[in-house]
Formats: C-alpha cells, sequence, structure tokens
C-alpha cells in the first residue's frame, strides 16, 4: 500500500469519464449465454468436481467511478442485470460460498479507499476479509433479490454528475 496514492486526487488523476452515450445497452440472451458458459467453464465445473470443497467467493467493491463509467456507456443497467443472473446461478451451488459489498456505499464512495476506480486500499481488503468470517454480506437464496433490488435502485438513482461539478 505505501507504493501507491490513494484518495480523490489520486482516482481523478487516473479517471478519464467517458462521455454520456445516449445509447441505454440491454442484456440479451447472447450476454446471458456467454455469462452462463463463462461461469461454467470457470467457477461451475471446478465446484461440480470437488463437492468435498468449500469455496468462498466475492464480488469486488469498485468505486462509485467504476459505476459512473458504466452509466455514462450506456451499461449500467446491462451490468446489474449481469450481476443479478450469476448470483442466481451460483447460489444453486452448496458448496459455493457467494459474497458482495456493493452495498457498502459509504466505503464505495469514499475515494480515500481507492487508488483507481477499481483498486481499493488494504484497509478494504481486510474489513472484506472480516466480513466474509462473520458471514455479512454473503448472499442467500432468502436475501439476494433484496440485495439485488437495493443496489438496483442505489447505483441506478446516484447523482453522479455531482461528483464532477467541482473538479
Amino acid at each position: 500500500m505505501s507504493y501507491h496514492t490513494f484518495g480523490r486526487e489520486a482516482v481523478n488523476e487516473r479517471y478519464i469519464r467517458p462521455e454520456k452515450s445516449n445509447e441505454v445497452h440491454k442484456f440479451i440472451a447472447q450476454d446471458a449465454e456467454t455469462l452462463q458458459e463463462n461461469l461454467e467453464q470457470n467457477v461451475i465445473k471446478l465446484a461440480e468436481e470437488n463437492p468435498q470443497i468449500q469455496f468462498y467467493l466475492f464480488l469486488t467493491p469498485y468505486s462509485i467511478y467504476y459505476w459512473d463509467s458504466l452509466m455514462q456507456n450506456g451499461n449500467l443497467e446491462k451490468q446489474l442485470e449481469a450481476e443479478k443472473m450469476a448470483i442466481e446461478i451460483i447460489l444453486e451451488y452448496e458448496n459455493i460460498h457467494l459474497y458482495s459489498f456493493f452495498d457498502e456505499f459509504e466505503m464505495i464512495c469514499n475515494m480515500d479507499n481507492y487508488m483507481d476506480i477499481l483498486h481499493y486500499s488494504e484497509d478494504v481488503n481486510s474489513q472484506i476479509l472480516i466480513w466474509m468470517n462473520q458471514k455479512e454480506h454473503l448472499l442467500t437464496k432468502e436475501n439476494y433479490q433484496e440485495y439485488c433490488n437495493k443496489i438496483y435502485e442505489f447505483y441506478i438513482n446516484f447523482d453522479y454528475d455531482s461528483m464532477f461539478t467541482s473538479r
């Protein structure tokens, strides 16, 4: 961590905000097929071949700037739909435990946690391990729908432009 600079200034130096797309890209059947094949090849096959092993996966908490790039490119809804589908597929396997931290909005919106739009500090990484150890943010068949609705509402309605008005 000492080799990197974190914070809004560091992120702003590395982030070139895309122009706003007039098109909203939809999650289509071909996307679903690609996602299914990717998960089967890289996750599901391994879990099925090793039912005695418990797998612990998590969706990386990218910064709010990442979500801004998706919104600007017209891919935000598509990404959220893809993630929901991936969650539904993964939750069918009892030996895969899936965590997601996209609902840690305060953390994701705090640029002090990031060196660029994707890479977070070791403090965030340590917190993720604590949460996983305590089974916090574990997605289940019972809670994933509420979780998906919560993150959809937040990221679709977030005022991304406000992050750039004082730049």
